[in-house]
């Protein structure tokens, strides 16, 4: 009962891979037929025959072989989404008040065997890294420590 589990199990696998992969594979096995080269006729009228029909008509490998551009992308690998970072405002006019800078926010903290990671507005920031014109000093399993100058910034795990 198990051999035959097993055997439908491949032959499942083997038809879906066939499935999956047949542009891929297609034109390897089957080598594209030239078309057929037939001399214009000098007919007059409006009507093709059938040898002219035959002659436009586009051979579905020939097609597929030189113009298919299949990209195929690796099942296991990680995928992770980054994104850009946002441009800056445009200049306020003169006599406007300057917007204030966005302040860091704390978004995790990652602490392994000897490695410290903080996720601070998008970055991710070793200690002594910079962020936003903050040095990182020192990150804890709640809290991380930011120095600008002569002015420290904590920055808390919020729920903690």
């Amino acid at each position: 009962m198990n051999k035959i589990i097993l055997t439908l199990i491949l032959l499942a696998t083997v038809i879906y891979a066939g499935f999956t992969y047949w542009p891929v594979v297609s034109p390897l096995i089957f080598k594209p037929r030239p078309a057929p080269v037939i001399a214009p006729t000098s007919k007059p009228s409006g009507k093709t025959t059938t040898a002219e029909a035959v002659a436009k008509k586009i051979d579905l490998f020939e097609l597929a072989a030189p113009t298919a551009e299949v990209k195929l992308v690796d099942p296991f690998s990680l995928r992770i989404t980054v994104k850009s970072k946002e441009e800056p405002p445009p200049p306020a006019a003169p006599g406007e008040p300057k917007p204030k800078p966005a302040e860091p926010k704390l978004q995790g903290i990652w602490l392994d065997s000897g490695t410290k990671v903080a996720f601070i507005s998008d970055q991710v920031v070793a200690p002594g890294g910079t962020v936003m014109g903050w040095k990182v000093t020192s990150i804890l399993e709640d809290r991380v420590t930011l120095q600008k100058g002569s002015s420290t910034k904590i920055l808390k795990l919020e729920g903690r």
